[in-house]
């Protein structure tokens, strides 16, 4: 990807229309293979799927609560998405970016909590009330603090309030 050279961010977002999933695991790829070549970090805008439930080791993907059966293709793509990650070869600099589980715009309160995660895992941003939410505009706030001021290198930031 000629385009990458000479970048320092490469920031990937892929929400494909329903029986295109598959193409987000085919972006990312691209995206890092690209990334590796032009040495620049990688931002991945991922899911919240592959995020373990706090105080267990399953997958918020897992469990209907947080990923309702109709968003399971989608999940099982950003589960894909982020294991590919840590598989990638030349493997680039990458942070998986992960929203909560109700992730929409509007309500925005101008702050999120976060967990920084290992290399492929994170705990899901789960409130003090048991809900797991952030609204879009919070979380384009913490993709930007995340561009400007990395917290990690090859693993999960989850994002929630």
């Amino acid at each position: 990807m000629a385009a990458a050279q000479g970048v320092d961010v490469i920031v990937g977002a892929t929400r494909p229309a329903p029986g295109g999933e598959g193409a987000v695991v085919e972006m990312t790829i691209s995206l890092a293979e690209a990334a590796a070549r032009a040495d620049a970090r990688l931002v991945v805008i991922g899911g919240a799927a592959p995020l373990r439930v706090p105080g267990t080791r399953r997958r918020a993907m897992d469990d209907p609560r947080w990923v309702p059966a109709e968003f399971r293709r989608i999940a099982e793509a950003s589960a894909q998405q982020l294991d590919l990650l840590g598989t990638a070869d030349p493997e680039p600099e990458w942070t998986y970016l992960a929203p909560a589980a109700d992730f929409r715009p509007g309500g925005a309160r101008g702050t999120y909590r976060q967990h920084v995660g290992s290399r492929c895992e994170a705990d899901l941003v789960v409130a003090a009330d048991g809900t797991s939410r952030i609204a879009m505009e919070d979380f384009a706030l913490a993709v930007c603090d995340e561009i400007e001021q990395p917290r990690v290198s090859r693993g999960v930031v989850a994002v929630g309030w």
